[in-house]
Formats: structure tokens, C-alpha cells, sequence
């Protein structure tokens, strides 16, 4: 079974050939953020590169879905990467330790990772994880990142409270209700959801991962269509990739219930240090 797990980097970085040993990086925005290191550049072939500055590590996205056909497709970040799963004592700890952290430390984003790794760390890591998927990758349709608690907000509250008085959020769901309408119900459950599977990051078999493709830039592009967006804010100039988040969730929850034999396995994130 074939794997083409990528991870995205926007700048030359140590790290990046210790993710090459395991994984293949992507340069992401690669006309303007050139990488010297030899790896996959978002701008060959069939692309959007030039998006990047909105689109986000969604190129890398569209560059997979155009350009490769292995039978599993991921994504990581240079620095946010998934992490094997523990044994059943050790994550069973864990669990009590972050319900204990979203209590006693509820207005924090500190409790949003449930591990740090310092570049010490990485390789062995990503050497973990490569082992696992190299074994159990064929058990799983859709890995998606762990959600991330939303400090007590549902998805739409924590979404306007980072943005307020913008409409790029209810402009996106009404473009996903015009192209898809057999979501409604199951969009507003999302989006009253305490917790997020967040950074655009998966791993999910090709049939499915060309479903989620066509669903994710037929909406992505009409968004685009629809606003001018600041390239004097650097942050929110980021939006489509941040609407992407929130649709990754949206999408799925509404595919995963309807399609009842779908294999869906949460992994942990970590962010590197």
C-alpha cells in the first residue's frame, strides 16, 4: 500500500532533512518562499502555488490531489507533526491529565497540545510514526488530528471571537449549503461542537481523499470569488486556510455519518519546539 504523506515548509530548515528520511516535504508558496534544499516544490506541474499566501499549506493539498495517485495521502507541518498511538495505560493517563488541564486552565491554548518535541526529538518521532503507519495504515480510512478543545466556545463562537465582524465564516457556509444541501443538518450540529480537528492536517485513503478535494476547492474557490482580501495583514490574509479547518470538520462529520463503514482513527498532535 502506498503512502504519500507530505509535510509542508515555507522556509530552509534543519528539520527538513529529517523529515525527507521519513515523510516527503513540500516547499509551499515555492515562487516567493524559495527553498534551497532539494524537495518537491508546490510550483511544478499542475498547481496553485501562487495561492499559498491565502490558500496556506493547501497547496500542497491541490498539488497532491493533481499530481500523485498513492493509495494514502497526508499532510503534516514542519512544525506541527502527528504522533504514534499509545499504549492503552499511557493514553488512558493522558486523557485524565488534559481533563484536568481544560478545567484548571480554561482561557489558555497551552492544554490545545498534548505534547511538546523539541528537535531532539523528531526524528525518533517521526520514526515512530512512520513505523506504525508502515503496519497499521491499511486498519484506517481517515486519520485526522485529535480535536482540540475551543476553551468552552462552540466552532462558530470561537471562530467570530478570533474574527470579529467578518463574514467570511457565514459566507463560506452559505456557498457549502448552495453546492450542498444535504449538509444543513448536520453542518449546524458541527458548528455547535466544542472542539475542532484543526491545521488542514489528514491522512486518508485516495477514493476518499479525491472526494474531500472536489468538495474542499469547489467551495474554497467560490470563497475566494467572493472577497478581496488584506495583503496588509499577513494573518488574515491567511483566511481561506483557516475557513479550511472549519470545513475539514464540517466535511467529515457530514461523509463519516453517512457512510457508516468509513475506519476513522484520531491521532495526536505535537508541536515542535
Amino acid at each position: 500500500m502506498r503512502q504519500f504523506i507530505m509535510s509542508c515548509h515555507h522556509k530552509d530548515d534543519e528539520s527538513i532533512n529529517i523529515f525527507k528520511k521519513y515523510f516527503t516535504p513540500i516547499n509551499v508558496g515555492a515562487n516567493t518562499n524559495h527553498i534551497k534544499n532539494e524537495i518537491l516544490k508546490d510550483n511544478s506541474l499542475n498547481n496553485i502555488s501562487d495561492k499559498n499566501p491565502y490558500f496556506c499549506e493547501l497547496t500542497a493539498l491541490y498539488w497532491a490531489w493533481k499530481n500523485n495517485k498513492n493509495d494514502y495521502v497526508g499532510l503534516m507541518h514542519y512544525r506541527r507533526v502527528f504522533l504514534k498511538p499509545q499504549n492503552i495505560f499511557l493514553k488512558t493517563f493522558k486523557k485524565i491529565i488534559n481533563n484536568l488541564r481544560i478545567n484548571l486552565n480554561r482561557f489558555s491554548i497551552k492544554h490545545y497540545y498534548l505534547k511538546n518535541i523539541d528537535d531532539s526529538k523528531l526524528e525518533k518521532n517521526l520514526k515512530d510514526l512512520n513505523s506504525y503507519l508502515e503496519k497499521d495504515l491499511e486498519s484506517y480510512d481517515i486519520f485526522m488530528p485529535k480535536p482540540l478543545y475551543l476553551d468552552g466556545l462552540t466552532i462558530e463562537e470561537q471562530f467570530n471571537e478570533v474574527f470579529p465582524k467578518n463574514t467570511f465564516l457565514s459566507a463560506m457556509i452559505e456557498i457549502t449549503l448552495e453546492f450542498y444541501p444535504e449538509m444543513k443538518d448536520s453542518l449546524k450540529k458541527t458548528m455547535q461542537r466544542k472542539d475542532m480537528s484543526a491545521f488542514n492536517m489528514m491522512i486518508i485513503k485516495r477514493e476518499f481523499f479525491e472526494e474531500y478535494m472536489e468538495a474542499l476547492f469547489r467551495v474554497m474557490f467560490k470563497v475566494e470569488e467572493k472577497f478581496i482580501f488584506d495583503k496588509n495583514d499577513p494573518y488574515k490574509q491567511r483566511m481561506i486556510g483557516f475557513l479550511a479547518e472549519r470545513f475539514l470538520n464540517i466535511y467529515m462529520d457530514y461523509f463519516i455519518s453517512e457512510n457508516s463503514g468509513i475506519k476513522k482513527k484520531y491521532l495526536e498532535v505535537a508541536l515542535i519546539k
